[in-house]
Parts: structure tokens; C-alpha cells; sequence
């Protein structure tokens, strides 16, 4: 309620009680009564608004998070730290109860997160190129849903702008995949006949690189090549389409034999996708079990020993 409108109340009661209540002494009492009761009332609602910390305060409540033992999980919410905070905040004036630190500590806590994030990524990087190209060498395997959120923030506080996680996720995607593209070109260029590799080489790919390696020999037997992102690819890698018939491939740079598993995701893949035919390309074997699967529902399997056929015969390895 606003203070306008408090009075506004206080009015109108008024008013009514004086006419319920005559003579107008009682009334008098009892408008005097209600006018007492909303200014207490007020007086209390104040009280209970808990005051920001101030700079002093902030600096006190993250030494207090940077020194509690990290081993201990929630060790920061005891009452037994936060009496001692609450001693160390008396000593410098501050007054704080439990319950007010308790509700500042999680912002306070990723306050010290960012500045922690911040540090280990270093200054300089003022475009979003340049700070996605530091956040992936400093936090190259410690990649999370939490560094990503303490990247986002980074971003908007660097450059301004307001970026989402999904944003966030493709670039990095993007960018991985353009390194690992200009990795694969330069292995090819550094082999002695670019054109051409050994079934070896071929089986040492990464699961990426035998992705790119099999789009390259399919676009140069004619099919339009669509790779799929390695999140949310309902089962597939490749796409292709040739003469109007399209074809789910999953590609399986793979030592082990491949089970039921991967049949019934490509399976998947080719409905998904509305292809025609759904493949599934290994540098290995099938189980008899995936080979039965595959013949139930259409799925064409080809192992490591007919795709190096395919490929000597296509003159695309020695």
C-alpha cells in the first residue's frame, strides 16, 4: 500500500467509525485507535526490509566464502560459521542476523565465482570472438554448465551484449568443429598424396574426422552431404541426396563390434529425417544380433571390410 493510499484508508475508517460509534467521543477514540495501529503497523513493515550490504560488508562476506573449507558441502550456511561471521561483522560496526547473511551468501558466492572465472581468463579479450577463443584454452576440459553461465556473464559485462546459453552452446560448436575441420584438411595436406590415405589412417580418425572423411568421398560420387550436430541428431551423421532419394548414414569410426544400439537409431534417424534408406558405415563389424535388427527393418549395414573395398575401388585410399 502506498503512503497516498494509507491515508486514503485511514480517512474512510475514520470517518465510519465516527458515524457508527456516537457520540463522537467514541468515535474520536477509536479513529484515534486505528490511526495508532496503521503507523505501528507501517513502523514494523519497515523494520523487516532487510538493508543491502555495503562495500565493506560485500568484501567481509567474501573473504568469509574464500576461507570455509570447501571439502565440507554447505559449511558456509552452518550456524557455527556464521556465528563467527556475525562476531567479525560486530567488530566493524556491521550488525547482521543468521538469516540475513544466509540470504546474501548466494549471490556473494557467484560474485566470487565470476571474479575467480574472470582471473584464470585473463585480460585483453575485448571482442566475443577473441574471449570464446580464451575461454576454450583456459577451460578446455573444465567445460560446464557453470563455466558457460560464468561466460555469458562475462560476455555482457565485457562487450554489452546479452547472450543465451543456446547462443552460447553453438558458437562453441561451431567454432570446435571449424578447428577440427582445419585440423583434418591438414593432416590430408600433410600426407605424402593428399588425395589419398590407407584404411590404417582412415581407422585412425577421430569419430569427427571419419564423419568429414566420408562426406568428402560421398560428395565426390555426387550426393548433396548434410552433416548433422553431434547433439541432437536423432541418430544420424551425414544426410545425403542424390537423384531425389535421400539417406540416413551414421558413421562409426569404431574398434568394438556395434550392437542393436546404433540399428535402431539410424532406424529412428530415417523416419525423422523422412529418408529413404538408413545406413549405418563402420570401420569394424555388427554383432549378429545388429545384423538381424538391420535386416528386420531396412537398415544397410556396411562394415570396415567393404568400405575399404568401396573405397580402393573409388580411388580414394592406396
Amino acid at each position: 500500500m502506498t503512503q497516498k493510499s494509507g491515508w486514503h484508508t485511514i480517512a474512510f475508517l475514520s470517518l465510519l467509525l465516527w458515524f457508527i460509534f456516537y457520540p463522537p467521543i467514541i468515535g474520536l477514540c477509536i479513529a484515534g485507535c486505528t490511526i495508532i495501529w496503521y503507523f505501528n503497523q507501517q513502523k514494523r513493515i519497515g523494520s523487516d526490509k532487510i538493508v543491502p550490504l555495503s562495500n565493506s560488508e560485500i568484501e567481509l562476506m567474501k573473504k568469509y566464502l574464500r576461507n570455509i573449507p570447501s571439502i565440507i558441502e554447505g559449511a558456509e550456511y552452518s550456524d557455527e560459521y556464521l556465528k563467527r561471521l556475525i562476531k567479525v561483522f560486530e567488530k566493524t560496526g556491521h550488525h547482521r542476523t543468521k538469516d540475513e547473511l544466509r540470504g546474501f551468501i548466494p549471490q556473494i558466492k557467484y560474485d566470487c565465482d565470476y571474479e575467480k572465472f574472470a582471473e584464470k581468463l585473463g585480460k585483453g579479450a575485448k571482442t566475443l570472438d577473441a574471449i570464446l577463443g580464451r575461454y576454450e584454452i583456459a577451460f578446455n576440459e573444465e567445460q560446464s554448465e557453470e563455466t558457460r553461465a560464468l561466460l555469458r556473464k562475462h560476455i555482457s559485462v565485457v562487450t554489452g551484449r546479452q547472450i543465451s546459453k543456446y547462443e552460447v552452446t553453438d558458437l562453441l560448436n561451431q567454432r570446435r568443429e571449424d578447428a577440427e575441420q582445419v585440423a583434418f584438411e591438414k593432416k590430408l595436406e600433410e600426407s605424402t598424396d593428399a588425395t589419398k590415405m590407407s584404411m590404417t589412417e582412415v581407422t585412425k580418425l577421430s569419430g569427427h574426422e571419419f564423419e568429414r572423411f566420408l562426406g568428402e568421398v560421398f560428395k565426390k560420387r555426387g550426393y548433396l552431404v548434410k552433416r548433422l550436430p553431434g547433439s541432437g541428431d536423432h541418430g544420424a551423421d551425414l544426410l545425403l541426396e542424390k537423384f531425389n532419394e535421400k539417406i540416413a548414414v551414421q558413421a562409426k569410426r569404431h574398434e568394438g563390434t556395434i550392437g542393436n544400439a546404433a540399428v535402431q537409431e539410424v532406424h529412428t534417424a530415417k523416419d525423422y529425417y523422412e529418408c529413404d534408406k538408413a545406413w549405418i558405415i563402420t570401420t569394424s563389424d555388427f554383432t549378429s544380433h545388429a545384423s538381424k535388427e538391420a535386416e528386420k527393418v531396412g537398415v544397410e549395414l556396411i562394415t570396415g571390410r567393404e568400405l575399404e573395398r568401396k573405397l580402393k575401388q573409388w580411388g580414394e585410399i592406396e
